[in-house]
């Protein structure tokens, strides 16, 4: 679920299992005698560095603003932007699915973790403790499965500004009446509620509907997990 957060994000807690962009879990921090400064001649080559993947290039180039990321030539693939100019870098094996890349804008702050995407390097929640110990697994959203920021138009009731999950027909069953819905440290933000019926729709479910106290909007979701 991109495009929630910038560097937290938004969780929605279905059955014991979360609907995400991202997993994050069970990560363990690089030390801090394997970060290495970037040189403001030359940027900084972090070498062993096997990502999933693309096993063959054991090699990545960061730029000298420290704000991008490039894989060898061969590897045909874009410089990846970070998003923030970061002074030092690691690179350490987490789990089976490869290396990963950390970063930090100085020698205190805190610890940003990078994973190969498909098309980018995606940042990954800095602290999931807690998401994970109320979470027992991880998924995207699939095809069939659609997160409202605000509500349809149509709506003359509360639903029209608030946010909403929806599941369209032929996609996975949901029978909590009732959706938590938790920043990537495990605090929750709000709830949303099961409407019924659901109509031409699998599951639908909206704040300020049932359970739920929630009146606000997507945009202030996002704000929230922001701050937290």
């Amino acid at each position: 679920m991109k495009g929630i957060g910038a560097r937290k994000w938004v969780w929605f807690a279905v059955m014991g299992m979360v609907l995400c962009g991202l997993t994050g879990a069970g990560v363990d921090e690089a030390s801090a005698q394997e970060y290495k400064k970037v040189s403001k001649r030359r940027g900084l080559v972090l070498r062993n560095c096997i990502l999933a993947d693309f096993e063959q290039y054991n090699r990545l180039r960061v730029n000298k603003a420290g704000n991008r990321i490039s894989l060898p030539t061969k590897a045909k693939r874009k410089a990846a932007s970070l998003g923030a100019k970061y002074k030092y870098f690691a690179c350490q094996s987490v789990d089976d699915t490869g290396d990963r890349v950390f970063a930090k804008l100085n020698q205190n702050a805190d610890e940003v973790q990078f994973e190969l995407g498909e098309d980018d390097f995606d940042e990954l929640p800095k602290n999931t403790g807690n998401f994970n110990s109320k979470c027992k697994s991880v998924r995207e959203l699939g095809s069939l499965e659609i997160y409202k920021t605000p509500g349809s138009p149509h709506f003359s009731d509360c639903r029209r500004s608030s946010f909403g999950f929806i599941v369209l027909n032929g996609g996975p069953s949901i029978g909590d009446s009732c959706l938590d819905i938790l920043d990537s440290d495990g605090n929750k933000l709000a709830s949303m509620g099961a409407y019924y019926p659901a109509g031409a729709y699998k599951y639908r479910a909206y704040a300020c509907w049932g359970c739920s106290s929630s009146s606000f909007n997507g945009g202030t979701l996002a704000a929230k997990a922001r701050k937290n």
